[in-house]
């Protein structure tokens, strides 16, 4: 298997977004964000759900709040939803009140617009030292879903 960590010991600086336009709409970003909202949704919940696989939604909760009828969708199926806390914040340097604070604001959001809390967790990039003991100390999270290398 090969690894980040099985290479020359750094992190590498390439995740999902990388780049940063500051001085400029950036239409590449914006487009590539929206288009799971006005096609990607449709087309892959109708994909597996024509197939009988069961879906879990990975959501921002701001996106979601951004867009209900996601939310209204999902309660009407029984889509799991898994929190993928506020904005798609990374957690790493986060203040443990703050990173408590954004969990409980992030599965009320959710609740509220679902019906249901978020069973499961996925945070940005890295977690904190604290989030797993957070994320148990809230209360309803069955699993986290911060690793890329399993079911």
């Amino acid at each position: 298997r090969i690894r980040d960590s099985s290479g020359d010991g750094r992190n590498e600086g390439c995740h999902e977004v990388n780049h940063e336009v500051r001085e400029a709409p950036d239409l590449c970003m914006e487009s590539h964000f929206e288009y799971g909202s006005r096609v990607g949704y449709h087309r892959i919940t109708r994909l597996l759900s024509s197939a009988g696989i069961p879906l879990t939604l990975n959501c921002c909760a701001r996106a979601l709040e951004a867009n209900p009828w996601i939310a209204d969708d999902a309660r009407l199926h029984g889509f799991e939803v898994c929190s993928h806390g506020w904005r798609w914040e990374s957690h790493a340097g986060m203040a443990e009140d703050e990173e408590r604070e954004d969990i409980a604001r992030c599965a009320a959001t959710i609740k509220r617009l679902t019906g249901r809390a978020p069973v499961g967790w996925h945070t940005k990039s890295s977690a904190s030292a604290n989030t797993r003991r957070l994320l148990v100390e809230h209360g309803g999270f069955l699993y986290d879903s911060d690793a890329y290398d399993d079911d």
